[in-house]
């Protein structure tokens, strides 16, 4: 705990430096090999490091590769570091290090206050994605970077980010339309509450029960059941915490950040994201699997929200921006100690 405490001292003496126009490539840097050691070198941390330890001793040859149930890409990797003679942990600095820096490098280039973006996902990715669950983190890092190819008009390189992330875990295949969103314009106010309604409307579905009509009426899967009932044993309500406050970022930044394409895309992809919580918050796990791909677009918001503040010229305005903004601060940061002392992260253990 108190490794990661520094680290989030760091990043405030990297924002400091960065609001006084000093040089910060050296302090970037620095956080960012602070973060894949963290990650790479653990020992014991949760349940998932058991499990991808074993997972790495049950992959030996490509007959392996083939029958396992993990993704094709994350099992050929495994296979590739055990041929090479590569340890477990070796594994996970070569994960941590493409996962980190993928998505520090599309932060760079697609936040307009990169230090900003950076410490917000410090704060509410890194350690559920690129410590603990390091396939889905590996998967989304790459969906967020392939956002490069949107703004770039590359959809070869788009189509085929994506499919590479859909290789270490399935759920990146939720992605793939977000492709289309980029030149869809849903800044008219109207529409927007309208959007918002239909997508408390969509909550009111069960999607389990509606999987489970298909399934029984059609397709008579043992597999689908066998997941039903695995699924059927948690819900989450659609009206939570977490659910506001993306629809509040969500308008917030339709309301009040300008009209441009890379902005509109943003929005959309975020709205998408709610629509598809909407539609899933019956299944937790589902919802939180599939969301994750585009509230991740969040730390690229919020920067946009901020500025949008410093140039207005409305005070009252001005205000009610800055103090949402301050109210998601201690809502990142309140979450980021949660997490922190929790029993089954408070005790780290490096190799």
């Amino acid at each position: 705990m108190l490794y990661l405490l520094n680290i989030f001292l760091i990043f405030i003496l990297l924002m400091y430096l960065k609001t006084h126009h000093y040089k910060t490539e050296k302090v970037e840097q620095l956080i960012i090999i602070l973060l894949i050691l963290f990650a790479g070198l653990q020992l014991n941390f949760s349940d998932d490091y058991q499990s991808y330890r074993g997972l790495f001793g049950e992959i030996n040859s490509i007959k392996d590769v083939i029958n396992t149930i993990l993704e094709p890409g994350f099992a050929f990797l495994i296979f590739t570091f055990k041929k090479i003679g590569l340890g477990f942990n070796t594994f996970l600095l070569f994960i941590a290090f493409c996962s980190i820096n993928l998505k520090k490098k599309a932060i760079k280039k697609l936040s307009s206050l990169p230090y900003l973006s950076l410490l917000l996902y410090f704060l509410l990715y890194y350690i559920t994605q690129d410590v603990i669950q390091i396939r889905q983190g590996l998967a989304i890092a790459i969906c967020f970077y392939a956002i490069i190819f949107i703004v770039e008009e590359k959809p070869y390189a788009f189509f085929g980010a994506v499919f590479i992330a859909i290789t270490f875990h399935y759920s990146a295949i939720i992605f793939l339309p977000v492709y289309f969103l980029k030149n869809i314009n849903l800044k008219n106010k109207k529409l927007i509450l309208f959007l918002v309604f239909i997508s408390l409307l969509i909550s009111s579905v069960n999607i389990l029960s509606i999987i489970n009509w298909v399934n029984t009426s059609f397709l008579h899967s043992s597999y689908i059941f066998h997941k039903l009932k695995i699924y059927d044993t948690v819900s989450i309500s659609i009206i939570s915490v977490t659910f506001i406050i993306r629809l509040l970022i969500y308008i917030f930044y339709t309301f009040f950040t300008d009209n441009d394409n890379q902005n509109k895309l943003y929005a959309n992809i975020y709205l998408l994201g709610i629509f598809i919580f909407s539609m899933f918050h019956s299944v937790e796990i589902l919802a939180a699997r599939f969301t994750i791909y585009f509230r991740f677009i969040e730390i690229l918001m919020i920067p946009d929200i901020y500025k949008s503040a410093k140039k207005c010229e409305n005070k009252s305005k001005k205000i009610m921006i800055y103090t949402f903004l301050l109210f998601m601060l201690f809502y990142y940061i309140l979450k980021f100690v949660l997490v922190l002392i929790d029993p089954n992260y408070l005790f780290y253990q490096s190799i």
